[in-house]
């Protein structure tokens, strides 16, 4: 009988050590299987910001501390017509307008040195073509590896759409000053937004005193019903024609005035009134 016992306990412990094994095993291809689709998901992430770096759209880059560039995404090329090797073989100041080129050292100094985040910043590169494009920045800073971490998105249509407006806003402000036309713009609470040089030298306000007029201060007192009737007819979007009123100077005389009002609207809300007035106060004498 003991001969029997000892030769089922050797065969128990073989059995024991298989299943050990196959369970070991198991384990290990679980585990080759688990790092294979690791490694996979890492390979994927990878390529997933290499296509994020060089499809992004606006231009991207690292710039060492020594003032030289040492990664560009291919927008730069697109951009500035420029090849990679071009754009690294010069300091990257050497791109900047020369009237820009202060200010762009000093905030690159301030991001180097302070490791003060860039928001927004702009100035002007050259391109190959000898034109400059405006670009604004967002960039950081990280010492450890003396390098600069930027984004640039070129914004010439807006800065040129900007100055296009501001040129527009000059003629027409420049129109409306010399106009001996009274011209005021009033917003929906009826106090003044802008009146020009004719109305203030007809009326006798100053800016400073105007600054506290409703339009209502200046209506004769005979007028002001009417006009409250027409004023809000006006924010409403109405069209009322041709209008006559009287308006009081700051030393109480009273000017007929004749012309035209409407309202700017903004989403079908009234924003401000604008009026176009003239002196018709000899013609009434007449």
């Amino acid at each position: 009988m003991a001969p029997l016992l000892d030769h089922f306990v050797i065969a128990l412990n073989h059995i024991r050590q298989y299943e050990k094994a196959q369970s070991f095993s198991t384990q290990l291809a679980r585990s080759h299987h688990d790092l294979g689709h690791e490694m996979e998901e890492r390979k994927r992430a990878e390529q997933e910001l290499k296509l994020f770096y060089h499809l992004n759209l606006d231009m991207m880059c690292i710039a060492g501390f020594d003032g030289y560039f040492r990664h560009l995404n291919p927008s730069w090329s697109k951009t500035l017509g420029f090849t990679d090797e071009e754009l690294k073989a010069r300091p990257f100041i050497e791109f900047v307008h020369p009237d820009d080129r202060e200010k762009t050292v000093a905030e690159a100094a301030r991001l180097a040195d302070k490791s003060i985040d860039a928001i927004a910043f702009e100035n002007r590169y050259a391109c190959k073509d000898g034109s400059y494009r405006w670009l604004s920045w967002n960039a950081t800073a990280y010492e450890p590896f003396e390098a600069i971490y930027a984004t640039a998105r070129d914004i010439t249509v807006h800065r040129k759409a900007e100055q296009a407006l501001k040129e527009s806003e000059a003629r027409y402000s420049d129109l409306f000053e010399n106009a001996t036309d009274l011209i005021q713009i009033v917003s929906p609470d009826g106090d003044y937004l802008y009146t020009n040089r004719a109305w203030k030298e007809s009326l006798g306000y100053t800016d400073a005193e105007i600054e506290g007029l409703s339009m209502f201060d200046i209506l004769h007192p005979d007028q002001q019903s009417h006009c409250h009737d027409v004023f809000s007819r006006v924010m409403t979007g109405e069209a009322v024609g041709r209008v006559e009123t009287i308006f009081v100077t700051k030393d109480g005389r009273s000017i007929d005035v004749e012309g035209d009002i409407n309202c700017k609207m903004d989403n079908s809300r009234p924003v401000s009134t604008r009026g176009l007035f003239r002196d018709i106060t000899e013609r009434k004498i007449v």
